[in-house]
């Protein structure tokens, strides 16, 4: 029998006008505990500012895993 999560990810770390910030989402099936398949979309969001450099990058997109959990 298929077992079905659902799980969600807030990483993040700020310091003056800088930041760095990864957000998951994910659904995840577990058919053994041990072995499992999931989907799910992926976003980081960089902001720097400092002296002459100025950075402000987006990354998302949707992915698939599978893996062992132990």
């Amino acid at each position: 029998m298929w077992e079905s999560t659902i799980e969600a990810e807030i990483r993040g770390i700020a310091y003056g006008n800088n930041h760095y910030y990864d957000y998951l989402g994910r659904l995840k099936y577990n058919r053994t505990p041990l072995v499992y398949i999931a989907g799910g979309y992926r976003a980081e969001t960089i902001k720097m500012d400092k002296s002459d450099v100025k950075t402000n990058i987006k990354f998302g997109a949707p992915f698939v895993e599978a893996g062992l959990s132990f």
